[in-house]
């Protein structure tokens, strides 16, 4: 369901995080309280509003992306399309998820091309994940929960990143 998706808040990340999604993404009254991330909660064949698609197929008018500033370069090849979602959403604008057109999505097809070991691969590109989550949550969410708090997150990011780096070695 990657190709609609809620912001990851805290609530949300933590939901995904320790799996309560997958245990509840299938009970209705339950779903949209526990599954927020990947919007459970939501039909796949309606139209319906989300927070983020998936920049796999992400239509976007010019002068909205020129109106938030472009693309952030910080970001490489993950979360740039949360980014954008979340910098659009402060304009006030609606995102739409429209199921009528079918696109194939390759997921990691990216991070194949490039030269090692399918298990090197995977672990860069969970690196690179979770490299993102950290940018994502210093730009939008840092100053929207008590310093502290903000402050162990991270620090709790950059060492899941450093485990999965330490384990590629």
């Amino acid at each position: 369901m990657a190709c609609h998706r809620g912001f990851p808040t805290l609530w949300r990340s933590f939901c995904y995080f320790i799996k309560l999604e997958s245990i509840f993404k299938y009970i209705p009254i339950l779903n949209s309280v526990f599954c927020g991330y990947h919007l459970w909660n939501k039909l796949n064949d309606s139209i319906h509003e989300i927070d983020s698609p998936s920049g796999a197929f992400f239509l976007v008018k010019k002068q909205v992306v020129d109106k938030i500033g472009g693309f952030d370069e910080d970001y490489f090849m993950y979360g740039e399309d949360l980014d954008l979602s979340y910098r659009i959403k402060k304009l006030g604008l609606k995102i739409i998820y429209y199921p009528l057109f079918t696109v194939v999505h390759l997921k990691g097809q990216s991070g194949m091309a490039l030269n090692g070991n399918n298990r090197s691969i995977k672990t860069k590109s969970k690196v690179s994940f979770f490299a993102t989550m950290g940018i994502f949550y210093k730009k939008h969410y840092y100053y929207l929960y008590p310093r502290i708090l903000s402050d162990f997150i991270l620090i709790l990011i950059t060492q899941i990143a450093k485990r999965y780096e330490k384990n590629r070695n």
